[in-house]
């Protein structure tokens, strides 16, 4: 398997390196999306919450890349996990998207009151052929444990803050362990790890930029990433770190961070 790619557990391929839109305006997000996918990006990652579907949707309508080939990430929010309203939820991605399937749905928070159901409901429309694989973000070990105790599909990925200062390493054993596909987001830590100064010797030791070095970290751990710029520089800078191979000393190296920085949601605490 090419490092361009990484197979999940019902033979869907996945570009490893895609775009995030997470706080993407709305009226930057066509301009940001359909300059990533001329670049070279093939995997865009959205979210009903983040409130730019559309524009995904019309960037890769417009691109010169057929819709086939550009595999797109979008989560049903936790109110409507906690509603038992997934599969409107869905629907209304379809919609707002213009996609007749959509590549990967994933639930985006363990939501404790209805994340059982809702799985259940994303089974329903895998089979019905309208998500081509469906997985999880921010579960921890114990919401996988009690989903794969009720679940008739395993998930295919579970999406999480993964970055050399927050390795997640219970969760990410678990998931390597059952065949489950690792997606980081915030790899770059929202930008706090590029000045980090081991970070920085590193890129400097091997002619890389601080986010190539974060990057190549978790993909050489076998994960997806999805950095999230809509600068064009640093859209072609991330994407470049598919062919940055960091050896076993700056592996070491940055294992050696893990200092529990959450620069985001943390479900750590969700029951």
């Amino acid at each position: 398997m090419s490092r361009s790619h990484a197979k999940l557990n019902n033979g869907v391929l996945i570009p490893s390196i895609g775009l995030g839109v997470f706080k993407t305006a709305p009226h930057e997000t066509v301009l940001s999306v359909s300059q990533a996918i001329e670049m070279g990006y093939r995997h865009i990652d959205t979210a009903a919450i983040y409130g730019n579907e559309q524009e995904v949707g019309l960037a890769v309508k417009h691109s010169s890349i057929a819709r086939k080939d550009i595999f797109v990430t979008t989560k049903v929010w936790r109110d409507d996990i906690a509603t038992g309203n997934t599969v409107k939820a869905v629907e209304m991605s379809l919609s707002r998207l213009g996609f007749d399937y959509i590549d990967q749905m994933l639930l985006h928070w363990p939501e404790p009151s209805g994340r059982l159901a809702a799985w259940r409901q994303l089974e329903v429309l895998y089979s019905e052929g309208l998500v081509k694989s469906i997985g999880v973000s921010n579960f921890m070990v114990r919401h996988l444990r009690e989903l794969i105790n009720h679940a008739n599909i395993l998930p295919a990925i579970n999406q999480l803050e993964i970055h050399p200062f927050l390795q997640q390493r219970d969760v990410v054993e678990f998931c390597n362990q059952i065949n489950i596909a690792i997606c980081a987001y915030s790899p770059l830590a929202k930008s706090k790890g590029l000045g980090h100064h081991l970070v920085k010797h590193i890129a400097d030791r091997n002619s890389l930029t601080p986010s190539q070095v974060l990057l190549s970290w978790n993909l050489t751990k076998g994960r997806v990433v999805i950095p999230k710029s809509t600068n064009p520089t640093r859209q072609q800078d991330n994407l470049d770190a598919l062919n940055v191979e960091l050896n076993e000393e700056d592996i070491h190296l940055l294992d050696s961070l893990e200092d529990g920085l959450t620069t985001g949601w943390d479900p750590r605490q969700v029951a």
